[in-house]
């Protein structure tokens, strides 16, 4: 193959922006999957998890009202952390007044699955041994979430003119 200069030096500029990026010595070719972050919830090459709760079910408008309602305390409240009690009663209030505790845990538990939210035990109000032994759960929305939620809130605010 031949390159002329111009090619050559847009080659040589592409190999030494990857390598940089993946934090190789410079002239060493990184293979790119090696440079893709496999832990990120914004995986380059495989199906992005995270955004399931939006397109693939039955109760997207359940899921949007979860997240809309960690977005919510996120952002005026500064409350990072939900029961699932609290949950369901926001649920209730905004959407369906026979949501129960049950339905909740499983939304919840389908959003941790796929990485919008994350728990952790809460040994604080423990007021027995076995309340110790057996914490309740608080739910958390993890960064990504928040960051799609206050992508799609913005995206109303522009089409609403608000």
């Amino acid at each position: 193959m031949n390159l002329n200069n111009s090619d050559k030096l847009t080659t040589n500029i592409d190999l030494l922006d990857r390598d940089n990026a993946a934090g190789a010595p410079q002239g060493v070719e990184v293979p790119l999957q090696d440079s893709i972050a496999e832990t990120s919830a914004f995986n380059l090459t495989d199906r992005l998890q995270i955004f399931t709760y939006l397109v693939n079910s039955n109760r997207i408008r359940w899921y949007r009202v979860i997240m809309r309602v960690f977005l919510q305390r996120h952002r005026e409240l500064y409350r990072y952390q939900l029961t699932a009690q609290e949950v369901r009663d926001a649920v209730r209030a905004i959407l369906d007044p026979d949501y129960t505790l049950e339905q909740c845990q499983n939304d919840l538990a389908s959003l941790k699955e796929w990485g919008n939210i994350t728990t952790i035990y809460d040994s604080s109000r423990a007021t027995s041994i076995a309340s110790f032994l057996s914490p309740a759960l608080l739910y958390q929305a993890t960064p990504e979430a928040i960051a799609i939620e206050t992508f799609l809130d913005e995206q109303t605010r522009a089409s609403t003119g608000k």
